[in-house]
């Protein structure tokens, strides 16, 4: 009986072998791709807008660089103060990048600043608490801390005074702030009296507030900024557009206000600065210093657009970081309509 011929299989093996490598060309391309693009930050969701390394530096007595870079590029707002609880001051990037650098200017010589950064509506800060930097003193050296406002100037006068007087205020162990008045100049500094004062408070809502009782009479000097040199109004110049404002000048009041500040700080935006919405995001119009004290009016650097709503701010500042309060004001855009030929 003849033998039937054996089947052929190195045919099907060859078969095999090229749908085997063309499922894993088709299979495995993708995948190979998809973990390159992953690991080049392409594929969507990739990255953060969580500032790193945020950093303070080339500080001067007048201006300081807050820097940070992102994971992906963002576009944020350093919001600074000279009080935790007032970063009132704004200074937006120009640009979406992931390495950052914004510039703060027309800063006041040895004091210290707080700040936090803001992207896409949402703050970033240093564990709940600000970041903080301080500018160097009028020589421009580092100061041991902050030197700002009217009462700390009082307060070194008055210590200078005792010093100079042979007095060591080393010895004073009086801790009644009625005490220590009566002992000014005779072991006792104004330092050490208001280092009482500020001891001496009740519990209230927005932390500590000073006992009436214990509450120094206010010199001319300590009211300055709260009531003899408040600015009034701010209002658009007569006659004109949203783009052009005025406010009452520090130039037409009393000596010591004149000689007290230095300079005005005036801001525009498109946002309330009221508004609590963490998604709206400012655009600038204007947010710069102006220190001609004699001038009391402003153009903004940019144009908003018809029909929309201008808000503005301004108050007086002088080097040691006092204030006057913000007086704030808005207008609707509404331009004439340019003449046909």
């Amino acid at each position: 009986m003849a033998s039937l011929p054996r089947p052929h299989l190195g045919g099907s093996k060859r078969k095999l072998t090229v749908i085997f490598v063309a499922l894993t060309t088709l299979v495995g391309l993708p995948v190979l791709l998809f973990v390159i693009l992953a690991v080049q930050g392409f594929v969507s969701g990739v990255g953060t807008d969580q500032p790193v390394d945020v950093i303070a530096s080339e500080i001067t007595k007048s201006s300081a660089v807050v820097s940070w870079h992102t994971d992906k590029k963002t576009q944020g707002v350093v919001e600074y103060g000279t009080a935790p609880t007032a970063l009132n001051s704004y200074a937006p990037e120009v640009g979406s990048s992931k390495e950052h650098e914004v510039s703060l200017t027309l800063l006041s010589q040895s004091t210290t600043y707080y700040y936090q950064i803001r992207i896409n509506g949402t703050t970033h800060d240093n564990s709940g608490v600000p970041w903080t930097f301080t500018t160097k003193n009028k020589d421009g050296e580092d100061v041991a801390e902050a030197i700002k406002g009217v009462t700390t100037r009082i307060a070194r006068e008055g210590e200078e005074a005792t010093e100079e007087a042979g007095i060591s205020t080393s010895n004073c162990t009086v801790t009644d702030c009625n005490e220590i008045k009566t002992k000014l100049g005779k072991g006792c500094s104004s330092a050490d009296y208001f280092k009482c004062i500020s001891l001496q408070g009740t519990p209230s809502v927005n932390g500590y507030t000073v006992n009436s009782a214990s509450t120094p009479t206010p010199t001319v000097s300590k009211t300055i900024s709260s009531s003899n040199c408040a600015i009034k109004y701010l209002q658009v110049e007569p006659g004109k557009t949203c783009l052009s404002w005025t406010w009452d000048s520090i130039a037409t009041k009393n000596p010591d206000c004149r000689k007290a500040f230095d300079r005005y700080v005036f801001q525009c935006s498109s946002k309330s600065f009221t508004s609590t919405n963490p998604e709206q995001i400012p655009t600038w119009y204007y947010n710069n210093a102006i220190t001609n004290m004699t001038s009391n009016s402003v153009e903004l650097n940019s144009k908003p657009p018809q029909g929309s709503t201008v808000y503005c701010q301004v108050r007086a500042e002088d080097a040691n970081g006092s204030t006057t309060e913000w007086v704030g004001a808005s207008a609707v855009c509404d331009y004439p309509p340019t003449p046909t030929p």
